[in-house]
């Protein structure tokens, strides 16, 4: 199944910082969501679900229970699903950028810390290869779910 979003990834990022700004969501760390909480990856995943390009599938474990999966699998409750990822434009699953000896992603600063606010200012003025493209606002204009 084809999906073609409604948004260009620059809109989606546009709408994705409005959402970390907003207030609506209370920031959370490890996981998408988990108990109603967000980290800044699990925000983005719910503005998918509002414009279908996700589902939320919501599972209980005997390990952990609240969480909850964006993708086809049990391990897409910490990473973004490739849809997800393709629909931002972003790299990495875990909002990587910058060189793989610096270890600098989105999750880490989430999971750090850094407040969704800072994170928004960051999206805003993103550094090199966060996104797609070389202004940052070009990626791909489909999105395979099965990808």
């Amino acid at each position: 199944m084809t999906l073609t979003p409604k948004l260009t990834p620059k809109q989606v990022r546009e709408k994705w910082v409005a959402a970390l700004r907003s207030g609506e969501y209370q920031q959370g760390t490890k996981f998408l969501e988990k108990d109603g909480k967000f980290c800044c990856l699990g925000v983005l995943c719910d503005l998918a679900v509002k414009e279908d390009v996700a589902k939320r599938e919501r599972f209980v474990t005997g390990v952990v229970t609240g969480v909850v999966y964006y993708g086809k699998s049990l391990t897409e409750d910490r990473v973004l699903p490739d849809n997800v990822r393709r629909w931002a434009g972003l790299y990495g699953r875990s909002g990587d950028y910058g060189n793989a000896v610096d270890n600098l992603s989105l999750t880490r600063l989430n999971d750090t810390g850094s407040s969704f606010e800072e994170i928004a200012d960051l999206i805003e003025n993103p550094p090199a290869g966060l996104f797609h493209g070389s202004d940052a606002t070009s990626t791909e204009s489909t999105i395979s779910e099965g990808a």
